[in-house]
């Protein structure tokens, strides 16, 4: 009979240490992003349980918050996008992502100083990186709401296509970058636009709210803007016009650089077909204030 207790003990207590590896149904992860002109977070969801390649896998789903920076006018909302879904698989004390159709090493658990992974991706078009792979560089405990967790300090080797650096702990993943990979620039004869992102805030129920800093977990939010996603705006880039549907030919269009100066404003026409051959080369803000309310996107002019 003793043995038999001794038995189920120790499987309870491997269960809860494998639940600690990641997280659980319905964890949110908050992420604040920025690039040139653009800000706002990007919002994950353990959303659902499926299976891919006979694995028992967690799907996550991404949506990213937008908000413009107009001089003068601060924070403007421009809507959500979904932009991502990932999916993960738990084994022992490792976790999985699912990466050009095979699954790879995303976060070991019970790796050592010293040890590395591939994280498999070999090259990134013509940001001249090559493969991506990751060095533990510290290891250690911490406790998050009177609970143990294993943490590891990853850095990426600075060839990597995609990288994963900081502190990352169990349960909840990255605590420094961003939550997955992301795409790494070795090219210094570009400099493509890409999001800086920077942890904010985690919580599920087996481990309650993470927020280190005491973060705003969704910034900018309650910024009073409707956001059309039905509205198409196109090309972009866009060399001399831009083409708008789905919305009113009574639309008030403003066109504004990134500096809040006004580069043009007129009504759009019935084709609408809104002339932009005459800005120069850049980033700007158009501004679509209709009948019902007001939408900002961002487009190039090349």
């Amino acid at each position: 009979m003793k043995k038999i207790v001794l038995i189920f003990t120790l499987v309870f207590f491997g269960l809860i240490a494998k639940s600690q590896v990641w997280g659980d149904f319905g964890s949110t992860w908050h992420y604040s992003y920025w690039n040139i002109g653009e800000g706002g977070f990007i919002k994950i969801q353990f959303s659902g349980d499926t299976v891919i390649q006979n694995r028992n896998c967690q799907k996550l789903e991404f949506m990213k918050y937008r908000f413009f920076s107009i001089p003068n006018a601060g924070m403007i909302f421009a809507g959500t996008i979904p932009i991502n879904t990932e999916f993960t698989s738990v084994s022992g004390d490792t976790v999985f992502y699912l990466v050009k159709n095979n699954f790879r090493i995303l976060y070991n658990f019970n790796a050592q100083v010293g040890d590395s992974w591939d994280l498999g991706v070999d090259t990134n078009d013509n940001f001249m990186c090559s493969k991506s792979i990751v060095v533990v560089d510290s290891i250690g405990t911490m406790l998050i709401n009177n609970k143990t967790f294993r943490w590891l300090y990853l850095r990426s080797v600075d060839s990597s296509s995609v990288v994963l650096n900081g502190k990352v702990i169990e349960g909840i993943g990255s605590v420094n970058e961003f939550l997955f990979p992301v795409i790494h620039n070795c090219n210094p004869a570009i400099c493509p636009e890409i999001d800086n992102m920077q942890f904010l805030c985690f919580g599920s129920e087996n481990m309650g709210i993470y927020n280190p800093l005491n973060s705003i977990c969704e910034p900018y939010l309650g910024v009073e803007t409707n956001s059309f996603d039905e509205i198409n705006i196109y090309p972009n880039p866009a060399t001399d016009f831009l083409q708008i549907e789905n919305i009113s030919d009574k639309t008030i269009i403003s066109i504004f650089s990134m500096d809040g100066k006004i580069q043009k404003s007129i009504t759009l026409s019935d084709n609408g077909i809104v002339n932009i051959n005459d800005l120069a080369e850049g980033i700007y803000i158009i501004k679509l204030q209709t009948e019902t309310g007001i939408i900002y996107r961002k487009f190039i002019k090349q």
